[in-house]
């Protein structure tokens, strides 16, 4: 595979990894060897394919990364946003972002800048959410801080209310639906009159709206909108889309020089809009990754149309570097078939996507006829692992609902196995809770529960097919992705288990389709 490094970078001494300097495993051997040292220390580790592009000196323009799950697309953010802080000149601002979607994740990219540059060493970098830029640059233009409605359970409960008023009958959807066009629609276009509503085209959406139609949805989006302003609350979209405009009537460049961005996929246009704004157009501005197999919110976006080009700058990574070949194919076999769009009007692929290494345990499927003896082979199997010599904070177990993850949270302290909740501060040890949690993270053992007919997909987040046909297909797809994204979190050891029925994506993997 190439040649040995002059110092053996997976050795003990950590202080090697203050420089970004790439491991060349010769065979596979010496890759396993790597792949059982710390898995904080393996994050920042680089390859050549992947070095190629994280120091290339100049990107004449906005450039993306793409390629499955475990190809290093994160290390890659990581080391572009230290390699571009190592060139800047001296200062005492932060004039490079380094950004993602959820707080989970940028707290990882965090600690993992951290380990690569030292104590200190990312201090050039801001890190953190969209969502928090969006905040500190209302608060700033606004002078107070921004009340934000965070609950998705009351913002759905208000557009239930809104679909039951006159403008929701006259325009005859349900509360979800009007919630989909107001976000995949009017803000996700920016859309500011009714006018602009009744011209705009509404590609992705399966159900056609009459003229009549969409001039009933605008007076039924107006009441949401107004309801919020008179709770003096916004929504993170809006947010975004406010902080949006503060920063393009303000001069260019006050804000950052470069914008890093992990899971790119999972952005809604108005934070496109919002880190489009957030730098200068020029070289190195905009540096993305992502891959739409791992896409777990319902936005469509097209790179192009928000002002980021990115033609003739994209590079695509093929390689897994995190899981077994074994656990891979299981997890590509989910999304076999099915098509993936690239984030700017052309479709995504997983051809030539492979592992690199081969595992001595294929995954391992299991069902159950009731809820508690899934919990108690989930107990069974964790234990197993620990005491196998698997460190049981890098052990996790994921759920689609959060209901299921407390149970199995319990289920585990109850049998005196460490763990952590990952909604909460706490001790180390197995990491539990929700899919949407796992995103980003990575584990040498790792079990996937309740993927039940009951729970995979979640009613709930499906659109009913007589509302919308193309956002029903499009909802399937996402619940799809985060079973896909769940799974592709193993390195070692995956674990599938559900209760009654299993879930219809995994029907035919499991000899009941």
């Amino acid at each position: 595979m190439g040649g040995r490094p002059a110092e053996p970078i997976l050795g003990e001494d950590a202080a090697l990894l203050a420089s970004p300097t790439v491991y060349f495993p010769r065979d596979q051997g010496e890759l396993l060897e790597a792949l059982r040292r710390p898995l904080e220390l393996w994050r920042i580790f680089l390859h050549p394919s992947q070095r190629r592009i994280a120091y290339r000196p100049v990107f004449n323009g906005p450039a993306r990364v793409t390629g499955g799950a475990g190809t290093g697309k994160t290390v890659v953010a990581v080391h572009r946003a230290h390699y571009l802080a190592g060139r800047l000149p001296a200062g005492p601002d932060c004039p490079i972002l380094l950004t993602t979607f959820g707080r989970t994740l940028a707290d990882n990219l965090a600690a993992n800048l951290e380990s690569l540059a030292g104590p200190g060493g990312g201090t050039r970098v801001d890190v953190g959410t969209v969502d928090a830029l969006a905040h500190r640059v209302v608060q700033q233009a606004e002078g107070r801080d921004p009340g934000i409605l965070t609950d998705n359970a009351a913002i759905n409960r208000w557009w239930h209310d809104v679909a039951s008023g006159p403008s929701g009958w006259a325009a005859r959807l349900s509360g979800a639906a009007l919630r989909q066009e107001w976000e995949q629609v009017i803000l996700a276009q920016n859309l500011r009159s009714e006018a602009a509503y009744l011209a705009a085209v509404r590609s992705g959406r399966g159900r056609r709206l009459t003229r009549p139609q969409r001039a009933a949805v605008w007076p039924a989006v107006e009441d949401f909108v107004g309801r919020l302003r008179t709770a003096g609350l916004r929504t993170f979209h809006q947010l975004a889309e406010d902080a949006a405009g503060y920063l393009q009537g303000a001069p260019a460049g006050d804000l950052y020089a470069h914008v890093i961005v992990d899971e790119a996929q999972d952005l809604h246009p108005a934070q496109w809009r919002l880190l489009r704004a957030a730098v200068p157009p020029g070289p190195n501005d905009l540096f993305l990754v992502g891959d739409a197999h791992q896409r777990i919110y319902d936005h469509r976006v097209s790179l192009s149309r928000l002002g980021i080009d990115i033609r003739g700058r994209s590079s695509r990574l093929t390689l897994n570097y995190r899981t077994t070949e074994e656990i891979l194919w299981w997890c590509v076999g989910l999304l076999r078939g099915v098509a993936i769009d690239d984030l700017d009007a052309g479709t995504d692929t997983l051809a030539g996507y492979r592992s690199a290494y081969r595992g001595s345990v294929p995954p391992r499927l299991a069902g159950h006829p009731t809820r508690d003896a899934e919990l108690a082979d989930l107990v069974r199997v964790v234990s197993g692992w620990i005491q196998s010599g698997t460190d049981p904070a890098t052990i996790g177990v994921a759920t689609r609902l959060r209901r299921t993850a407390q149970a199995a949270l319990a289920a585990l302290r109850d049998a005196g196995i460490p763990v952590h909740d990952l909604e909460r501060s706490g001790p180390a040890g197995v990491e539990v809770g929700t899919i949407h949690r796992m995103k980003g993270l990575e584990f040498v053992a790792f079990a996937v529960v309740d993927v039940s007919a009951a729970a995979v997909p979640a009613r709930w987040a499906v659109t009913l097919e007589a509302d919308d046909p193309k956002a029903h297909e499009l909802d399937l797809l996402r619940e799809r992705c985060l079973l896909y994204v769940a799974c592709t979190r193993a390195r070692e050891y995956l674990n599938v288990s559900w209760s009654g029925r299993p879930s219809p994506f995994i029907a035919h993997l499991t000899g009941h389709g």
